[in-house]
């Protein structure tokens, strides 16, 4: 009889062990920062004829933590019909804390009224 207490012992102690280590790595894993690109488009919904145009992105940190600052760049990518007037093009993001959210301008002006616009933004990790 007494074997078995110390092999119940033992399980217990192993499945106790194993649950402060699974509930560890849980909250670790909700303490995490979740940056997104929340909206991107013209700041306006349209422009005419060959007016600049106001582009906008919204990043928001959906997670739990804190993002440290200078760790994620956000880029923007001018691919077609369109030449960069004002704005950073690949601002550093600075300390965003849970659920703060960073709106980011930019004022492109259309190279012809003959061809497509495109345009895209990257989030991306910075380098060291």
């Amino acid at each position: 009889m007494s074997v078995l207490v110390v092999v119940r012992a033992k399980w217990l102690r192993l499945g106790l062990v194993f649950a402060l280590l699974f509930a560890s790595r849980v909250g670790y894993a909700q303490e995490r920062p979740d940056v997104r690109v929340e909206y991107f488009g013209m700041e306006n919904g349209y422009t005419v004829g060959g007016n600049p145009v106001t582009l906008l992105c919204v990043v928001r940190n959906r997670g739990r933590g804190v993002l440290a600052p200078n760790t994620l760049r956000l880029r923007l990518n001018t691919m077609q019909g369109l030449d960069y007037t004002q704005g950073e093009l690949r601002p550093l993001l600075p300390e965003m804390t849970e659920g703060q959210a960073i709106a980011y301008r930019w004022v492109l002006s259309p190279l012809s009224l003959q061809i497509n616009l495109m345009v895209g933004v990257v989030l991306e990790k910075a380098p060291a």
